[in-house]
């Protein structure tokens, strides 16, 4: 079946199929691709997250951070910084060079 070729169950397919036969082509348009998440953390808080970090933490483990930083007022949570510092390290490391 056509369906199992898009890996989507039979209601899903039927959805496709009428909204293809309402709107065309432009009816099976995703448009929530390109929307920012509501709950997603603004910028603000990512750079002072990433700064704290960096010039006063540098080194510690992300536990003990995350201690100091919810003293020091932080409402975020530990696994959002712990996220958090894991992708801004994974970037900073891509351009870094190789050391061997």
């Amino acid at each position: 079946m056509k369906r199992r070729k898009l890996g989507v169950c039979d209601r899903t397919f039927r959805r496709y199929v009428q909204r293809f036969e309402d709107d065309g082509i432009e009816g099976l348009t995703d448009y929530r691709v390109g929307q920012v998440s509501p709950r997603r953390a603004p910028v603000e808080d990512v750079t002072a997250l990433t700064t704290l970090y960096t010039t006063r933490y540098s080194g510690w483990n992300i536990r003990h951070f995350h201690e100091r930083y919810q003293q020091e007022g932080g409402q975020r949570s530990y696994t959002w910084v712990k996220n958090t510092l894991q992708r801004v390290k994974e970037n900073t490391a891509r351009g870094a060079p190789c050391r061997a």
